[in-house]
């Protein structure tokens, strides 16, 4: 009898181990997971010269950033040209990058739910972003035919006819729960920096989060997209020129 408790006792020790076993396993794994998401994003980024500003300007928030738990979604990215062609608009984002929290916004407003081609964004537009599901309000963005390729029109203005566009090109890529296209020109939500909404950075996080169900990992401290960026959006400094 003591014999065959003392077996049931070694037994139960044995699947406790290997219990404890796999749960490292699991959490290693992850771990794993979580870092080659957002290793791959951010390698992807860097490998391309057209997105330099982006990829330096929100290297910060994909450190952090656990792509397995974000809901998958497609990206638009906007290249260094979109945010540095426009002088009206290079004046509008670096206005926005004083402020963190509107940068945060901003960023929402370049997400929808869902991986699509170009012509699927075509036939389902207009498309909510996310920055209209956390404020609950009109931020769409609409997709047209414009020859052979899409063109993307924000909500910057009531009428589309108005309201800026830019050409959007598919990269065929997708990272983990992320498909990615780019943007040539800047697209903003609302008609006035002042206009744009104000997202708090463990907000933005919750509502990508809880768009896919996922719990809300820990923030970032606030501020921690905006220096690289609102550095990169600085108008270059005049200079004259020497006789």
């Amino acid at each position: 009898m003591a014999r065959s408790a003392a077996s049931v006792v070694a037994m139960l020790a044995v699947l406790a181990a290997a219990c404890e076993a796999s749960q490292q396993g699991r959490k290693l794994l992850q771990a794993d997971t979580l870092a080659s998401c957002a290793t791959q994003l951010r390698d992807f980024l860097a490998s391309r010269s057209d997105l330099s500003t982006v990829a330096s300007g929100f290297g910060p928030l994909l450190g952090q950033l656990d792509l397995t738990k974000t809901p998958k979604a497609t990206i638009f990215v906007p290249t260094d040209a979109a945010l540095t062609g426009d002088l009206t608009k290079l004046a509008a984002l670096f206005s926005i990058t004083q402020s963190p929290d509107k940068l945060n916004g901003l960023a929402l407003y370049y997400i929808v739910l869902g991986q699509y081609t170009p012509a699927q964004l075509v036939a389902k537009s207009p498309l909510p972003t996310f920055l209209a599901s956390y404020t609950g309000k009109a931020y769409p963005l609409r997709f047209t035919l414009s020859g052979s390729g899409v063109t993307v029109t924000d909500s910057s203005s009531p009428d589309p006819a108005s309201a800026g566009s830019a050409k959007l090109t598919d990269l065929n890529t997708t990272i983990c729960n992320l498909k990615l296209m780019t943007v040539d020109s800047l697209l903003l939500p609302a008609a006035s920096v002042a206009d744009v909404p104000a997202v708090q950075l463990a907000d933005l996080l919750a509502t990508l989060y809880a768009i896919s169900g996922s719990a809300l990992a820990p923030a970032p401290g606030p501020g921690a997209l905006a220096p690289a960026l609102a550095a990169a959006a600085a108008p270059a400094p005049v200079t004259s020129a020497q006789g």
